[in-house]
């Protein structure tokens, strides 16, 4: 898949860009939404972009004026989907049919109103990230 087909927005450009500079860490993919940044960093660099005490993500967030995420990419869905969702995943399972993706996410009933957050925004977050990492269509919450 990879990320030949993204586009970016101007917001999401700056933000990138801002995000590199003060934290000395590539983007490898990232979402802007109002006043949310979502940034997917490679396997092993969220704690340097987040730096010691949260100090270098808090001027990220200062500079964005945003509210920043910082997920750790994995090139095994099922790690990338546990990096992504807010909750303890139980289980993910991928189906490829000939004419979509599909995703199951297992996480308990009880935490899904926070894997798909306030006004869908989380799992919309998630879906976009699958979609544009893994190629996937649709996801499901189980």
């Amino acid at each position: 898949m990879g990320n030949d087909s993204i586009k970016f927005t101007t917001d999401t450009i700056r933000s990138m860009n801002l995000f590199e500079e003060v934290t000395g860490v590539e983007v490898k993919d990232a979402i802007t939404k109002g006043n949310k940044a979502y940034f997917v960093v490679e396997e092993g660099k969220a704690g340097l972009a987040i730096g010691k005490g949260g100090e270098t993500i808090k001027k990220v967030q200062n500079n964005l004026d945003k509210d920043v995420k910082v997920y750790e990419f994995s090139d095994s869905l099922q790690e990338f989907v546990k990096n992504i969702v807010p909750v303890k995943v139980n289980g993910v399972k991928m189906d490829r049919g000939e004419e979509s993706t599909e995703v199951r996410i297992d996480v308990d009933r009880g935490k899904w109103s926070r894997v798909v957050g306030k006004d869908g925004r989380n799992i919309e977050v998630i879906e976009r990230f699958l979609k544009r990492e893994f190629g996937v269509d649709n996801v499901e919450l189980e």
